[in-house]
């Protein structure tokens, strides 16, 4: 399948992260494990036009991942909670309108 962004068998990567992460330009997928507790995967400061990400809580506990936008809005809010088992959120940076947006 050909995504148009994506090339034609690119591979994503995907990450298990359980405490406090700096997403990096080379992350894709990350999925938050916050059965340790609450916890916050920071967007990098100086995103890249059309960068994309797949945030994932994958626990059953009540603790919230959340996601920082480090400066950049996130569909208008600074942050990103999320709280529910399984609930996934894909977002795409603009540099036009300096923000990341949910897709």
């Amino acid at each position: 399948m050909d995504y148009g962004w994506l090339p034609l068998g690119s591979q994503l990567g995907i990450s298990k992260k359980t405490t406090a992460y700096t997403a990096t330009t080379t992350d894709h997928t990350l999925l938050g494990d916050t059965t340790g507790g609450a916890f916050s995967i920071t967007l990098p400061a100086s995103p890249v036009d059309g960068q994309v990400y797949v945030f994932k809580k994958i626990d059953s506990s009540s603790n919230t991942l959340t996601v920082d936008g480090n400066g950049n809005n996130i569909d208008g809010s600074a942050t990103l909670g999320i709280s529910a088992r399984w609930t996934s959120y894909m977002i795409q940076y603009s540099s036009s309108e300096d923000a990341w947006f949910i897709l």
